[in-house]
């Protein structure tokens, strides 16, 4: 049923002409706005109350009807009429919607559900809105109507309703309020309800000793400085691992604004990871909120849609902070969302509600680990300063150890406040065994446990992503490219990203890059607890899998960077886990640049578990990479795991060759002795196999060990190595070869000689596109050039090395070439760009780690300098 009054009918301008014409225009208007929501007219029972009217719809009609397109309609055409037509016969409807059974007589019809429909006309709440709106209509329905139709209803805005608390003679119910097109003025409807409403400070203290976070706070308060100006609800969700300092924030930051919400602040635990059960019902948290602001509980509606309206209604037009913490999902958080500004709202969760950004607008803060200041100061702040003063480097390793987490800090700053007697250093002590840190870090309860606290988060994953979490923790080296992730898993890459998108909305494993995913260290602490508490097998296995799929990758970048170097292929892949290719050096460079950390720890580990064919692999694959980065510490260990572990396979050619790197970068780091030793190993081995090639490969490396030695070895060498390799037929071994002939000539003084041999080896490289024998030759030949004097042709010859030198991304060479380059500068007195290029060549070294060879470099400068 729809009742109907018109607004100041009796005014003593209107002239009973106006008031005739008001009621046709009334009659008029109803028609032609029930026929537009499809509500038949002539059908429904219609009863005159001279400045008003009863319609009652014949049962079969929709109710919806009654709210969906009619009150538009029906403002639509009152707005259209009063626009033409002076104020005296402008028209203002209060309209009343309501359901129920009606009683007929010979005098018309009545029943309980009439009765309240014309007391909801009389509601002050709706008299006030309507007075205080600039449109021409006010509606209200019973309490029974938005419930059942409104809130049931995909068509209508339930969110446009405002609810009221009514009392007309003895009638005294809830109700709900609507201005088509236009806004409740909130002060209007409710001012008695929001007179008795208390105003809730609920939330828990502020945490002790909190630090840091100040990028986060300061987003906080650009996201409620946007929202202030937009006239949106400012919603941040605050993301990250167990333990990071969420809720630590939300609390620090709302205390901080309180004061800009002085209509009261209300919190909820959600308990969305807690080992309490299930997390908490959005029904339960809004009928707390309601009794918090004041709403009787025998008032509070038993549906969540209604309790969700209520609530947005009471917090409508109101200054008030919402923090939500500890959130399973966006589903849980929704009903919770206030309706409209200036109400502010804070989540924290540990998993990536990408729902409250895409449908609410919801800004994310996602937390990393804290900095070592910040972690300093936290436990400056719960310590004191002084006990950090007495103990600097314990504290620095108890930092390290707790890997920036703030939860791990505080636990570590309550084991030391609790017990005086205990120094920090003794603690650091009890937590350097990686094993028993996660006991160790632990203060009673589930909250202030490490291990319960990520259980939480795990016992959510489904059984797939909590068998692939496990497996990320046996993951050698700091982080994985997504790529490797599959063979980790034995799974299909699309099946493996579905399981990493999990993890990663979990916050147990962060993406800190494209293609890049790494755990916090205490995370991966738990992840390999667990499996090797459920069963190892499966942990080794994966790992084996990640190495071999590494030492494969590896192999195939080592014959980009060296096609003329022959290579082993251990295995196979499978074809849903395909080993990566690499479409020139360059890429094959920046995928060595990218993994090498991964590539050391994979070595490191195979080597642990015996497993040696995989061991020397990298010493081959990665052998070409390390010479031209010239990281000598690395490709020393490189290469003496790999040699280590090619003596165990017992293969004659797998030593040779494991024997010959092992000289060649022993000879590069100046240990001579250890040098001959290796390369003379290699030739014998290479001798019993009958391997000319690797023959060959070791007389030129006895060669270079002797390049300064006795010229009878050094020619020896170089005529074998020479011979071997036109015997081979392999050009770029030639070319090795007859560099070391040049600098055999070199070194006797037959430069020209020299130079004949050098042209004739940087002919062969260009034939052949041997670009790193081009360049090693072009070297050479500007050393000559400059010994002959010729330093033009020196430094046009050394140039175009450097330059294929760089274009090979071979530092290294490139910075040595550069020093040589220097030299003849200087000669030709050209001292500016001697200078230029010994710092190219000094930034080069220090890139790579060549500290001794970088101050020899920077002697050279300092002397320059002293000759100006």
């Amino acid at each position: 049923m729809l009742l109907v009054d018109i607004e100041s009918y009796a005014d003593p301008l209107r002239t009973g002409q106006d008031q005739l014409e008001i009621r046709r225009v009334l009659h008029r208007t109803l028609h032609s706005a029930f026929s537009a929501a499809g509500i038949p007219w002539d059908t429904c029972y219609r009863e005159d109350r001279g400045d008003g009217l009863l319609v009652v719809a014949p049962p079969g009609v929709a109710k919806v009807a009654f709210v969906d397109r009619l009150p538009q309609a029906l403002a639509d055409a009152l707005a259209k009429h009063n626009d033409q037509h002076p104020p005296a016969r402008q028209v203002r409807l209060r309209v009343a919607v309501h359901a129920g059974g009606v009683q007929s007589d010979a005098y018309g019809i009545t029943s309980a559900a009439v009765t309240l429909g014309f007391r909801l006309l009389e509601a002050s709440q709706l008299k006030a809105a309507l007075g205080d709106s600039p449109g021409s209509l006010g509606l209200i329905v019973s309490d029974w109507f938005f419930e059942e139709v409104v809130l049931l209803s995909t068509a209508v805005d339930s969110t446009a309703y405002r609810m009221i608390t009514m009392a007309v003679k003895e009638t005294e119910v809830r109700a709900w309020i609507c201005l088509p097109g236009h806004a409740v003025p909130t002060h209007a409807v409710d001012a008695k309800q929001r007179q008795d409403m208390v105003v809730p400070r609920q939330l828990p203290a502020p945490p002790h000793g909190f630090a840091g976070r100040n990028q986060s706070m300061a987003a906080l308060d650009e996201a409620l400085r946007v929202a202030k100006t937009d006239g949106t609800v400012p919603i941040s969700v605050i993301t990250g691992m167990g333990g990071i300092g969420k809720t630590w924030l939300g609390l620090a930051w709302a205390h901080r604004v309180a004061d800009q919400f002085p209509d009261g602040q209300l919190y909820a635990n959600l308990r969305g990871y807690t080992p309490e059960g299930a997390p908490v019902a959005p029904t339960d948290v809004l009928r707390s909120f309601l009794e918090a602001l004041g709403v009787r509980p025998d008032s509070i509606p038993t549906k969540l849609e209604t309790q969700a309206a209520l609530y947005r209604s009471l917090l409508a037009g109101r200054r008030m902070l919402v923090v939500l913490e500890n959130a399973r999902d966006t589903e849980q958080v929704a009903q919770l969302l206030p309706g409209s500004s200036p109400n502010a709202v804070v989540v924290t969760t540990r998993q990536q509600l990408t729902g409250m950004i895409t449908e609410h607008g919801a800004k994310p803060i996602e937390l990393s680990v804290l900095d070592d200041d910040a972690c300093r100061e936290l436990l400056a702040a719960r310590l004191g300063r002084e006990r950090l003063t007495a103990e600097p480097a314990a504290v620095d390793a108890l930092v390290r150890q707790c890997a920036g987490l703030p939860l791990a800090l505080a636990i570590a700053a309550a084991h030391l406040a609790a017990h005086s007697t205990l120094s920090v250093a003794d603690l650091v002590a009890d937590l350097d065994d990686a094993r028993g840190r996660l006991d160790a870090l632990s203060d009673g309860g589930p909250g202030a446990d490490l291990r319960s606290v990520f259980s939480f988060s795990y016992q959510a994953l489904t059984v797939d992503a909590a068998g692939l979490f496990k497996l990320l923790g046996v993951v050698p080296g700091p982080d994985i490219n997504i790529a490797a992730i599959p063979a980790l898993a034995g799974l299909p890459r699309r099946r493996t990203v579905t399981l990493l998108r999990e993890l990663e909305n979990a916050n147990l494993v962060q993406r800190h890059s494209r293609t890049r995913y790494r755990m916090h260290d205490l995370v991966r602490f738990y992840a390999v607890e667990l499996s090797k508490k459920d069963d190892p097998e499966p942990g080794n296995a994966a790992l084996r899998r990640l190495i071999s799929y590494y030492g494969d990758a590896s192999s195939s970048a080592a014959r980009v960077l060296e096609p003329h170097r022959p290579g082993i292929v251990i295995s196979t892949p499978a074809a849903d886990q395909p080993t990566p290719s690499f479409d020139d050096e360059t890429a094959a460079i920046d995928w060595f640049d990218t993994e090498l950390t991964c590539l050391l720890a994979a070595q490191d580990a195979a080597a642990r578990h015996g497993w040696y064919r995989f061991v020397w692999q990298f010493a081959s694959a990665m052998h070409g990479y390390l010479s031209r980065r010239g990281r000598l510490a690395d490709h020393l260990r490189v290469s003496q795991l790999g040699l280590g572990a090619a003596r165990e396979t017992a293969d004659p050619a797998v030593e040779c060759v494991a024997e010959a790197i092992a000289g060649l970068v022993q000879a590069r780091a100046g240990r001579a002795l250890e040098a001959d030793a290796s390369w003379r190993r290699s030739l014998d081995l290479a001798k019993d196999t009958e391997d000319l090639g690797n023959e060959a490969r070791a007389h030129i490396g006895l060669s270079w060990v002797h390049r300064d030695g006795f010229v009878e070895q050094l020619s020896k060498h170089v005529s074998e190595a020479l011979r071997l390799s036109e015997l081979v037929g392999d050009q770029a071994l030639r070319v090795e070869a007859l560099a070391m002939k040049v600098w055999q000539l070199a070194r006797a003084g037959r430069l020209a000689e020299a130079r004949e041999v050098g042209e004739r080896a940087l002919d062969s490289c260009r034939q052949s596109g041997y670009r790193p024998g081009q360049a090693l030759v072009l070297d050479q030949l500007g050393s000559i050039a400059a010994l002959a004097q010729d330093r033009e042709r020196a430094l046009a010859e050394l140039q175009g090395s450097v330059e294929l030198w760089s274009t090979l991304s071979a530092t290294v060479q490139e910075a040595n070439t550069l020093v040589r380059m220097g030299s003849v500068l200087v000669e030709t007195g050209r001292h500016a760009d001697a200078r230029s290029t010994w710092l190219r060549a000094l930034e080069l070294k220090r890139n790579e780690g060549q500290i001794a060879e970088a101050e020899l470099v920077e002697q050279q400068l300092r002397r320059l300098e002293e000759a100006r």
